[in-house]
């Protein structure tokens, strides 16, 4: 896994995209808490993320969006997210 030590040597970005499978989620599928905390603090900075997976919605609202609402900010930042399932064939709303 990645990770990112000095958010403030990082050049401007505005939107972030990705994978979700294998990138954000463990070997088991489910989200990784140290991640999807990283990702809700970096919306709450006004960055967009956008979620992309070959899985179908009820996997992607069952292994990621349902453990990311249990984080206290996610309400704050569901507006600058957005989730597509089945390649990119469907948006989650």
């Amino acid at each position: 896994m990645y990770q990112i030590f000095d958010f403030a040597r990082l050049p401007t970005i505005s939107h972030i995209i990705w994978d979700i499978d294998g990138t954000i989620t463990d070997e088991n599928g489910q989200v990784n808490q140290e991640v999807a905390a990283k990702i809700i603090r970096l919306g709450l900075n006004g960055i967009y993320h956008s979620f992309i997976t070959g899985r179908d919605a009820e996997w992607v609202i069952g292994k990621v969006i349902e453990p990311m609402k249990k984080f206290f900010s996610f309400s704050q930042v569901i507006d600058n997210f957005i989730f597509f399932a089945e390649v990119g064939c469907v948006m989650i709303d």
